[in-house]
């Protein structure tokens, strides 16, 4: 917006006086539109109590950084814990019964 170009104490009364209206309705406008969002806000809490309560308290969905990538970390660590000592499992039954075979 560029300056006016004010040349009497008469235009810079006009000038405020405008600025003023302006201002007022820019205030109105804020508070109808901060209304309409809370309307919409009470529309919609029970959608929202029900998103908080369904989704799990987990590390994975954390806003820092450093707690969503151990957590990953963490489940990967288990996965991979499991499918070891499943495939430890069947070596060790299978080492077993080729030992069984060679003692007869």
């Amino acid at each position: 917006m560029a300056s006016p170009k004010i040349q009497s104490l008469n235009e810079l009364s006009l000038y405020l006086d405008n600025l003023e209206r302006r201002i007022i309705s820019l205030e109105n406008e804020n508070k109808e539109l901060k209304a309409l969002v809370n309307d919409l806000n009470a529309d919609h809490k029970d959608l929202s109590d029900y998103v908080d309560e369904s989704i799990p308290d987990t590390g994975i969905l954390s806003k820092n950084f450093l707690k969503r990538a151990f957590s990953i970390w963490g489940h990967y660590f288990v996965a991979q814990l499991l499918i070891a000592i499943t495939l430890f499992a069947v070596y060790f039954f299978a080492v077993i019964l080729i030992l069984k075979s060679f003692m007869r």
